[in-house]
C-alpha cells in the first residue's frame, strides 16, 4: 500500500475515534437505501441490514495492511476526499512556484497564498469567501476572509429529499442509518 493510501486511513480512524464513531468511512454502504433522487425514504428493516456493514472499529489497520473482516463492508472517502485533494493540489502549486492562488474543487477551498496587492508594494490580501445561505442560494449568509488554510462546508440543503413535507439531508448517522437533524440554518 502506497504511503499516501496509509496516510487516508490514518485520518480516517483519527476521524472515527475523535467524532465518537460519527464520521464512519465504513458508512458509505447506507448509499443503497439512501437514493436522493428517487424520492422515496428507506425502511427501517433496510437501514438495519445495511448497518451490520458499518463499523470502523470492526477493521484491522495496521499499515500497510487493512483487513475487512465482513463480507459486504466498503470504504468511502466522499467524507473528506474533496477537502484532502484541494490539500494537496494547493501543495503543489505552492511547490511549483506559485505564490497567489484559492483551488476550489466544488466549494472545498484552499489557499495557495495570499491574493496578489493592487499596486507593487499593496498589502497582500486574503480572500473573501461566501457561505451559501441554503435556503437562498443566490446569497451568502456570511463571508469569511481567509489568508491562510482551508474552508468547507456542507449542509442539507443540496443533496436532499423531501417526502411529506420532511426534508432528509445527505448527512447520514452511521449509528441509526437516518440522516442527521438540524444542518439548516
Amino acid at each position: 500500500m502506497d504511503a499516501e493510501t496509509a496516510a487516508l486511513l490514518d485520518y480516517a480512524e483519527i476521524g472515527f475515534r475523535h467524532s465518537g464513531g460519527l464520521f464512519d468511512v465504513t458508512s458509505g454502504i447506507l448509499r443503497q437505501a439512501w437514493d436522493f433522487k428517487s424520492g422515496r425514504v428507506p425502511r427501517q428493516a433496510e437501514l438495519d441490514r445495511l448497518r451490520t456493514c458499518i463499523g470502523w472499529d470492526k477493521l484491522i489497520w495496521r499499515a500497510p495492511k487493512l483487513v475487512v473482516p465482513e463480507a459486504g463492508m466498503e470504504l468511502d472517502f466522499g467524507g473528506f476526499v474533496k477537502e484532502y485533494a484541494a490539500d494537496r493540489v494547493a501543495a503543489l502549486c505552492r511547490e511549483g512556484g506559485i505564490r497567489s492562488g484559492l483551488v476550489d474543487l466544488g466549494g472545498d477551498l484552499c489557499v495557495v497564498g495570499p491574493r496578489l496587492p493592487q499596486g507593487p508594494a499593496g498589502p497582500k490580501l486574503p480572500w473573501r469567501v461566501g457561505i451559501r445561505h441554503p435556503k437562498e442560494p443566490a446569497r451568502a449568509m456570511a463571508t469569511v476572509d481567509l489568508g491562510w488554510g482551508a474552508i468547507a462546508s456542507s449542509g442539507d440543503y443540496e443533496r436532499c429529499i423531501v417526502v411529506d413535507g420532511r426534508r432528509y439531508g445527505h448527512i447520514l448517522n452511521p449509528r441509526t442509518g437516518w440522516p442527521v437533524q438540524g444542518l439548516t440554518a
